[in-house]
C-alpha cells in the first residue's frame, strides 16, 4: 500500500500542519512516511504545499507527482480553479480531491474518474466559532474516508502531536472541528 498525498493552500491556512498531522498517525500505525514542503517567502497568504508519501513498504522518492488523495484549502479565486485542474491532472484514476468548498468561486470541469469531495469547511469552522480551525475541518472528512487509519487512531495521533508542540489545551476544540468535517 502507498498512498501520495498533496496539500495545498495558503500560508496560515495549516496545510503544512495538515501533513504534519498525517505523518504522525502514519508513524504512530508504523508506516513509512516522507513529508516535503515547498511555500512562498511570505508568511501569511503566499503559496503552500506539502506532499505527504504512506506506505507499509520502504518509499523510492518523497515528491508525490501523480497524487492519490489532494487536499485544497487555497481561497483566492481564479488560482484555486487552476490548482484543481492542475492536480486533477496528475491524479491516477480513483483518486479522491478533498476541496474547501468555499476556496471555489465557480464549478470546474472535473474527470469523471477522480472522486471531488466538497465541504464548506470555512463556513463550518466559523459557525463554531473557530474560523481558523477550516483545515482541521477538512481534514476530519479525509481522516474518516481515506482508510489509512481508524478516525480514533486519527484523532489520538492529532491530539499527541499537538500535545507535543505546547497546544494541547486546544485538543477539545480540534477534536469538535475533526467530527464536524466527519459528519459534513
Amino acid at each position: 500500500m502507498v498512498r501520495r498525498i498533496i496539500c495545498v493552500g495558503l500560508g496560515g491556512q495549516g496545510v503544512l500542519t495538515v501533513g504534519k498531522l498525517l505523518m504522525e498517525a502514519a508513524v504512530d500505525k508504523n508506516l513509512q512516511c516522507t513529508w516535503t514542503c515547498k511555500y512562498g517567502n511570505e508568511m501569511r497568504g503566499g503559496y503552500s504545499e506539502c506532499n505527504v508519501i504512506i506506505s507499509d513498504e520502504k518509499i523510492a522518492s518523497p515528491y508525490a507527482d501523480h497524487p492519490d488523495i489532494v487536499f485544497l484549502m487555497k481561497n483566492d479565486g481564479p488560482v484555486v480553479e487552476a490548482s484543481v485542474e492542475r492536480y486533477e491532472a496528475a491524479m491516477p484514476k480513483d483518486g479522491v480531491m478533498y476541496i474547501n468548498k468555499n476556496a471555489l468561486d465557480q464549478d470546474v470541469k472535473r474527470r469523471e474518474d477522480v472522486r471531488v469531495v466538497e465541504i464548506p469547511a470555512t463556513d463550518i469552522a466559523t459557525e463554531q466559532g473557530r474560523g481558523g480551525n477550516a483545515n482541521l475541518v477538512l481534514l476530519g472528512k479525509l481522516a474518516s474516508e481515506s482508510g489509512l487509519f481508524t478516525y480514533d487512531e486519527f484523532e489520538a495521533s492529532m491530539c499527541k502531536y499537538f500535545e507535543s508542540h505546547g497546544k494541547g489545551k486546544f485538543n477539545e476544540g480540534n477534536k469538535k472541528m475533526l467530527a464536524a468535517g466527519k459528519n459534513a
